[in-house]
């Protein structure tokens, strides 16, 4: 099914036919018709005639590419750009070479094509990223890979885990299959949809409903098991239907699950006779729906498409994923992990080490980030497809063409070393309260700085770490006395995450209170008792003195201006008062209160005085209590 999505692409390097006779005329006929094996086998006994042709070269490239045999490739594309400058050949030439694993000489032709002003994000990326491969082949090595018992000769991909069986697409020669008939462009058989249970090796086909005498592709399943999707021909009635260019393009469809059997086998509303949907994918919650499609409108090749589903199971309009994750290349096979929050996808259009490489990308606040290649095994300098990953994240499925196979495509299985997550909440060591704004430094055992975290507003802090690794932790915040911790990653295989808290002491100097944000309470006009609001700081406070017995405070209320001075002196001491008491009561002993008076409104905070025209904001700052430390010790 990837050969059939890469079909849309097979026309975009269609020329029309000349009208010529004899082998050139069929081999382009061939071409045409995606019968690209038969068609090299033509075109290969012109070049030995006609080496430097450029038309036989340029269609030869093109073939072995659509093939995947980017190795066959070369030499055709290197005498097609030796006779053409234009930077379409330039960029298959370089593709090309890097699907051989010639990175040198591909980034050679990709500065060829930028120079003579090709414009593709392809080739920038080759030079924004200088250091991409060295990056690739050093990254830290998660994945075991293990090629899948269920393989054969011809394609085998798309394998998924479903209710204890595993499903997965094939061009095995079936016995039980009805009608045996072979695709052209790779003379193997049809691909069909096949289950393997994990207490047999006996790969079965499914019925009639589900496969077709053309092609179908890999499944994915609802959460509640009611309903299949998979690709298909656009095929009704048992014949093909075409486009206005004579493509037979794809459909998605969805069967319903009745009585044990898969029936109602429908197309979805958006797919068409003029362009392809493929490659469904449904997240773990049921909620997102994601396909690949060559739908107008989009960014390259074919891009990556999401639809919320309804509560009633129907799908929302499709929307596009946007040029973070779609270029102008192509982008196939979605797979959302729901518990990562991560999409990953393959594609040629991002930067990688071959043909289709699989990426990753982080969902954040409804918007894709840090598309990132997977590296080392999990890609390699052939096409890499197809990945798809447990709940718990530790195995999975790939697809791959990829040296050492059994077969053309094969599935493989692998296991992964999870992603392991240091997290942990800081808080105040006196009122246990979160801390927002504190920086947390992790620093490996010599002191070099990893990262720099700044907590959230309910102090949380979360990082992805390595494994079998030692750190340390340094919480930081202004007003604060750091707290410092060192810890290690070893041997934390069975677990996903490690939660290191810290506890900053406020500062034990004269500036304690204002490190507590609770240096000052106000009061409402022309009255004197404590706020509920201000209930909170004074509590903080009280903590502060209940750990450090030996601090002594004393109190200042004030007033605004409004009313007479000699009332404001008054109602100050009321303040005062009422403050001194619900420490009293608190339990806080009286001779560690040394005065509570009241100022009245001789030290206002403003230029609020009597016959300024001030607004209530501004007369608030001038009602209020104040402490102020006399010793700590």
């Amino acid at each position: 099914m990837k050969r059939i999505v890469l079909l849309i692409i097979a026309t975009l390097f269609s020329l029309t036919a000349f009208s010529q006779l004899g082998k050139k005329k069929y081999a382009d006929k061939l071409y045409n018709e995606f019968s690209f094996i038969k068609a090299v086998e033509v075109y290969n006994e012109m070049y030995q005639k006609k080496p430097d042709n450029f038309h036989i070269n340029e269609r030869l490239a093109n073939c072995y590419m659509f093939l995947r045999q980017p190795e066959n490739a070369l030499k055709h594309y290197k005498n097609v750009v030796r006779k053409s400058a234009n930077p379409k050949y330039y960029l298959a030439y370089a593709q090309a070479l890097r699907g051989a694993g010639e990175y040198k000489k591909s980034e050679k032709w990709m500065r060829k094509f930028k120079n003579i002003g090709g414009k593709d994000t392809r080739a920038n990326q080759f030079f924004d990223n200088p250091d991409f491969f060295d990056l690739i082949y050093n990254k830290e090595k998660r994945y075991a890979l293990k090629n899948h018992p269920a393989n054969t000769y011809n394609s085998d991909y798309g394998a998924i885990k479903y209710n204890g069986e595993t499903y997965f697409v094939s061009a095995r020669n079936d016995e039980d299959a009805s009608t045996k008939r072979v695709y052209n462009w790779n003379n193997q058989p049809f691909l069909d949809i096949f289950k393997l249970n994990d207490s047999s090796s006996v790969a079965i086909r499914l019925p009639e409903s589900i496969n077709t005498k053309f092609h179908e592709g890999a499944a994915c399943f609802t959460p509640n098991g009611k309903y299949m999707y998979f690709t298909r021909n656009n095929y009704h009635n048992k014949k093909a239907i075409k486009d206005s260019e004579g493509t037979n393009n794809l459909k998605i469809f969805r069967a319903e699950l009745i009585n044990n059997e898969w029936v109602n086998s429908r197309p979805l509303f958006f797919s068409s006779d003029e362009y392809s949907v493929g490659h469904p994918s449904i997240s773990s919650d049921g909620k997102y729906f994601f396909f690949t499609s060559d739908m107008p409108g989009g960014y390259g090749g074919t891009d990556i498409y999401v639809c919320e589903v309804h509560e009633r199971g129907g799908l929302k309009k499709p929307m596009n994923l946007g040029p973070i994750i779609n270029t102008e290349g192509n982008e196939m096979f979605p797979f959302f992990h729901q518990k990562e929050n991560r999409l990953y996808f393959s594609s040629d259009g991002h930067l990688g080490l071959g043909q289709l490489d699989i990426f990753t990308a982080e969902l954040k606040d409804n918007t894709y980030s840090n598309v990132t290649n997977l590296g080392e095994p999990v890609n390699s300098i052939a096409d890499d497809f197809a990945y798809n990953l447990n709940e718990l994240g530790n195995e999975g499925f790939l697809s791959s063409n990829r040296e050492g196979g059994v077969g053309d495509d094969d599935i493989y299985t692998f296991t992964r070393r999870r992603d392991f997550t240091l997290k942990g909440r800081i808080t105040d060591k006196i009122t246990k309260e979160p801390l927002e704004g504190a920086t947390i430094i992790l620093s490996d055992s010599d002191g070099n700085i990893l990262h720099e975290v700044v907590t959230a507003e309910d102090g949380y802090y979360e990082k992805l770490i390595k494994r079998n690794h030692n750190y340390q932790i340094n919480g930081d915040k202004p007003k604060f006395e750091n707290d410092f911790k060192a810890f290690n990653s070893f041997n934390q295989e069975e677990y996903t995450e490690m939660i290191v808290n810290l506890e900053l002491d406020p500062l034990r100097d004269m500036n304690i209170l204002a490190g507590l944000s609770a240096d000052i309470i106000y009061f409402d006009f022309d009255k004197w008792d404590i706020r509920e609001d201000a209930k909170p700081e004074l509590n903080k406070i009280i903590a502060v003195m209940n750990k450090y017995k030996n601090m002594v405070i004393h109190i200042e209320s004030h007033t605004d201006s409004r009313g007479s001075a000699a009332y404001n002196e008054k109602l100050s001491s009321k303040r005062a008062e009422s403050t001194y008491n619900y420490f009293i009561e608190q339990g806080i002993e009286t001779s560690r209160i040394t005065s509570h008076k009241g100022y009245g409104e001789y030290q206002l905070t403003n230029d609020c005085g009597d016959g300024k025209k001030c607004n209530e904001d501004q007369h608030q700052a001038n009602r209020r209590t104040e402490f102020v430390i006399e010793k700590m010790n």
